[in-house]
């Protein structure tokens, strides 16, 4: 999916109305597009995903959906 055009025309998009900057500490990047849900993947809205730094956010936003499902 990830290398679908419509997936990186949809990230560039979250990036923007995020202000290029993560959702979490404010970096400036590099950003990854994290998804809050997964309801409608494939069909994503805005408000299902969120940029968040690749270092330090988005691995932290992964270990926590993982300990919420108790997969961690």
């Amino acid at each position: 999916m990830i290398r679908r055009p419509r997936w990186f025309i949809f990230t560039r998009k979250v990036r923007a109305h995020w202000g290029n900057r993560c959702a979490l500490c404010n970096d400036g990047g590099p950003l990854e597009v994290h998804h809050r849900t997964y309801e409608r993947f494939g069909h994503e809205e805005l408000t299902d995903c969120v940029p968040l730094c690749r270092k330090r956010c988005h691995p932290f936003a992964d270990q926590a959906r993982r300990a919420t499902k108790g997969t961690a």
